[in-house]
């Protein structure tokens, strides 16, 4: 029970991270977005800054699909609850 609940845990903190991660580009993107746009070198640093932070966040996803589903599917089957479909 205590690996299904750490994996529960790891993945509930994956979507937050998401989600905080979604808001502070939408943020970004309103920021620049009027009939002027202004785009200066805080908005640029900042677009590098989610940018950089994308790579790492799809390379954490990659690794969930590939690796940690499948392990957590597995024990879900064991315990005869069921599985996660990953498309």
């Amino acid at each position: 029970m205590k690996i299904w609940f750490n994996e529960n845990l790891k993945l509930m903190t994956m979507w937050k991270i998401l989600n905080k991660f979604t808001a502070e580009y939408i943020f970004l993107m309103n920021q620049n977005d009027s009939s002027i746009p202004r785009v200066n070198s805080a908005s640029k640093n900042r677009l590098e800054e989610l940018n950089k932070e994308w790579i790492e966040l799809k390379n954490r996803s990659e690794e969930l699909i590939q690796n940690i589903i499948p392990a957590y599917n597995k024990i879900l089957w064991n315990n005869e609850i069921g599985a996660l479909n990953v498309k």
